[in-house]
C-alpha cells in the first residue's frame, strides 16, 4: 500500500514523512454511535451522564481498526485528523423502515444540533486522549436529525441503494473545516 501512495518507491511511510495525517472516512462509523443515544435522548427526555458517555466513546473509538493505527500514528508524534464516515444520506432508501436506521432509532430524527454536539464532543474527548483530533460532520450538511442531506449524495446513490457515500461537493464541504487544522498545525511547526 505504502508504493502505491508515494512516488518515491519507499516501502515504509513514517510519522515523519507528513505534517498532518487525514483519515477520511476510515470505517469509522459514528451513526452507529449516534443512533441508539439519539433516541434514548428522545425517548427519556434526558442525556446520558458524562460518565457514560467517556466509557461508551473511548470503547466505540478503539473499535474500528482505522482508529487504531491512527491512535498508534499519534504516539509515533504524528498530527492525526479523523475525519468519520458521515451520516446515511436522507431520501435514498426508506431509512425510515422496520430494520432501517429509522426504524430502529426513530428518536434519531428528532435530534438536535445541541444532542450531536454533545456525542461528537464525548468521541472528541475519547480522540484527544490518543492524540487525535476528530473533525464532526459540518452541521450545515446534517438534516432529520441525523441524516445527511440529500443533495450530498453520491452519482447514482437511487439507483445503487447507496446512503454511506456522499458527492465531491459534501468532500468539498468537510474539508473546509479540515483544512484549517491542517494549517495551523504547519504553522505551530
Amino acid at each position: 500500500m505504502a508504493l502505491t501512495i508515494n512516488g518515491n518507491g519507499r516501502e515504509t511511510l513514517v510519522p515523519a514523512d507528513f505534517d498532518t495525517v487525514i483519515f477520511y472516512g476510515a470505517r469509522f462509523r459514528v451513526t452507529e454511535f449516534f443512533g441508539p443515544y439519539l433516541h434514548w435522548i428522545d425517548e427519556t427526555g434526558q442525556v446520558p451522564s458524562s460518565a457514560v458517555l467517556r466509557a461508551s466513546a473511548r470503547t466505540f473509538v478503539a473499535f474500528t481498526r482505522a482508529y487504531r493505527i491512527a491512535r498508534e500514528l499519534a504516539k509515533a508524534g504524528c498530527n492525526v485528523l479523523f475525519v468519520p464516515a458521515p451520516f446515511y444520506t436522507d431520501g435514498i432508501t426508506d431509512i425510515d423502515r422496520q430494520g432501517r436506521f429509522l426504524g430502529i432509532y426513530p428518536g434519531a430524527a428528532r435530534a438536535t444540533a445541541d444532542h450531536r454536539a454533545l456525542l461528537w464532543g464525548a468521541l472528541a474527548e475519547a480522540a484527544a486522549q490518543d492524540g487525535i483530533t476528530i473533525v464532526p460532520q459540518p452541521e450545515d450538511t446534517v438534516t432529520r436529525g441525523a441524516l445527511t442531506h440529500n443533495v450530498f449524495a453520491s452519482v447514482e446513490a437511487a439507483e445503487q441503494g447507496d446512503t454511506g457515500h456522499k458527492s465531491p461537493a459534501f468532500a468539498a464541504r468537510w474539508m473546509q473545516d479540515v483544512w484549517p487544522l491542517t494549517q495551523a498545525r504547519a504553522k505551530a511547526a
